[in-house]
């Protein structure tokens, strides 16, 4: 940036379940947060990666509409300041990659990329999740059979879930 003026210029939020629970204070705090973003000249980058829970991000229920029925979300809103004040919504489907994102600095700047995936992967194997979470027990969100079957096949194929014996009298 020019000048010795430092700011915040995006905020990246990664929704928990505490954010998106009626009458907790986590999603009071949160949407107190939120608005507080919006009305300022911060981009506010929104991540919900949780099947559960009530609609926080700030998008527009006609962008929401227009995109249909999503497993996941990631929604960017501009600062009020920005020359572009459309927002941007990636609707993210249980078997797809998470996107990269291009983060906007100030004008003149050319954005910022953000992998999602790559974040997401990196996270996951420094944190050790696969040893931490048991993958023998089924997920507790509602999933198609369609995608329950997939993960059924991915976690087999990674070694995170074995095939139980089976059950037929000889």
């Amino acid at each position: 940036m020019a000048g010795d003026e430092s700011r915040v210029i995006a905020v990246i939020e990664l929704l928990s379940p505490a954010n998106k629970t009626a009458s907790s204070s986590g999603r009071e705090e949160y949407l107190a947060k939120q608005d507080e973003v919006l009305s300022s000249d911060t981009h506010l980058v929104e991540i919900d990666l949780l099947r559960e829970g009530l609609p926080t991000v700030a998008a527009l229920p006609g962008e929401l509409l227009r995109h249909g029925r999503c497993d996941h979300l990631v929604c960017l809103t501009p600062g009020r300041s920005s020359n572009r004040r459309i927002q941007t919504v990636w609707p993210i489907q249980l078997r797809k990659k998470l996107p990269r994102l291009r983060i906007p600095l100030g004008p003149g700047e050319p954005p910022v990329p953000l992998d999602l995936q790559a974040v997401f992967d990196e996270v996951y194997e420094k944190a050790a999740f696969a040893k931490r979470i048991d993958y023998q027990v089924p997920p507790t969100v509602p999933l198609t059979r369609a995608d329950a079957d997939w993960i059924e096949e991915v976690l087999l194929a990674k070694g995170l879930r074995s095939k139980e014996p089976s059950r037929e009298q000889p």
